[in-house]
């Protein structure tokens, strides 16, 4: 008869707690450099991001240029660099406002329930009733492109997912004995969602909140790419894009080094993610 061995579980363990760091690691680093560039970015540029330099036309990199230069003769490394101030501030507000709109109403629907819930639950279905891409159109198309309307409309794509990860939990939680007893201590209602509910639902929030920056990431550039994001000629990602389509025989490095940023981006923050939900799945409530 064969018995089980207790080593491999804590082997098991012990190997996705490593893969979890490695994983938050690298994304953690990504999302860092990131955030740098768009805080201090524009003290670091080496050129105007927006000065021509008709005397450099589609300069290919070279040690003046290190990732060369686009059809305005503009740096390419000095454009990206301050790219990375819309991707941030785009993810940055639309995380916010989701995540504090959407924790509240979802733990208030699960927690008050009967009509506050029906109502709440109502909204949200009425929003996840419009595909993601075409609701941030239309709002960016009714509204007028902009860094504020294109972060509100991410903020309300993605106001959904919050809201039914927060009741869910919420929903668990209001069951457990804990609860129960703090109600029997006369706590009050109040008093429990705020300090039992809300900090005990939190942890599958965080996890949806990094990747839902990383979705506004690639909503933002695909909106600049359409014309319909941040207007030229602060420059983003998604117009650097845009603006390279003609060149990409002459030119490829400005596509290239562009198409990277969103990638290398949106991978640091699934990563993150990723290690978040890892570290947080087996957590008792």
């Amino acid at each position: 008869m064969r018995t089980a061995d207790p080593t491999n579980g804590n082997l098991a363990g012990n190997e996705q707690s490593e893969t979890s760091a490695r994983r938050a690691i690298i994304g953690g680093g990504v999302v860092g450099v990131v955030v740098v560039l768009a805080v201090f970015g524009a003290a670091m540029v080496p050129y105007d991001a927006n000065l021509p330099d008709f005397d450099h036309l589609l300069a290919a990199p070279s040690l003046a240029h290190p990732l060369g230069t686009d059809d305005l003769g503009r740096d390419v490394l000095s454009r990206l660099i301050v790219g990375a101030q819309a991707s941030v501030w785009v993810g940055f507000i639309a995380v916010l406002t989701a995540t504090v709109v959407g924790t509240t109403a979802g733990i208030v629907a699960a927690w008050l329930g009967g009509a506050v819930d029906a109502v709440i639950i109502a909204a949200v279905n009425i929003v996840l009733a419009f595909p993601g891409l075409l609701l941030a159109l239309s709002l960016t198309v009714v509204l007028g492109p902009g860094l504020g309307v294109v972060a509100a409309s991410q903020a309300i794509v993605n106001l959904p997912l919050i809201v039914r990860t927060a009741r869910g939990r919420a929903l668990l939680i209001r069951q457990m004995p804990y609860v129960e007893a703090r109600r029997a201590l006369g706590f009050s209602e109040f008093n429990i969602m705020r300090r039992t509910i809300l900090p005990n639902s939190l942890a599958p929030v965080i996890v949806q909140a990094s990747l839902i920056f990383a979705n506004s990431v690639i909503a933002e550039s695909y909106l600049s790419f359409l014309g319909l994001g941040v207007q030229p000629p602060t420059p983003t990602w998604g117009t650097m894009l845009r603006g390279s389509i003609g060149f990409l025989d002459r030119a490829p490095w400005i596509a290239t080094f562009a198409g990277l940023s969103i990638f290398l981006t949106v991978l640091g923050f699934n990563l993150i993610g990723d290690a978040l939900h890892d570290s947080l799945q087996e957590r008792d409530i």
